[in-house]
């Protein structure tokens, strides 16, 4: 798969449904206390979720994946990068075993 589905939600959320393939990097592993956190968590946030940095990065998540999206651009991580609005409730109910 060329583009990455990042879920930004909480890992609780994450788990109660998300988007099949997708890959879990909740918001709060990049900010603390409302502001990005220093340029290595950040990196080292991305490397521990399992995303490669030079693939296509689609956000979702609502407020997190802005919040994510920013801090990936902050880094200067290469790959491509946007944002999905979507709501995952109305999504998963709909698509409970939709690949993408």
């Amino acid at each position: 798969m060329d583009n990455q589905i990042i879920d930004c939600r909480p890992e609780t959320s994450f788990r109660s449904g998300s988007i099949s393939g997708s890959i879990n990097l909740p918001y709060t592993s990049v900010m603390s206390n409302h502001s990005l956190k220093d340029l290595t968590e950040i990196t080292a946030a991305f490397k521990k979720a399992g995303v490669d940095i030079n693939k296509k990065m689609i956000f979702i998540g609502g407020a997190g994946a802005t919040a994510v999206k920013a801090a990936a651009d902050h880094v200067g991580l290469p790959g491509p990068k946007s944002i999905f609005d979507v709501n995952m409730k109305e999504w998963i109910a709909k698509n409970p075993k939709a690949e993408l």
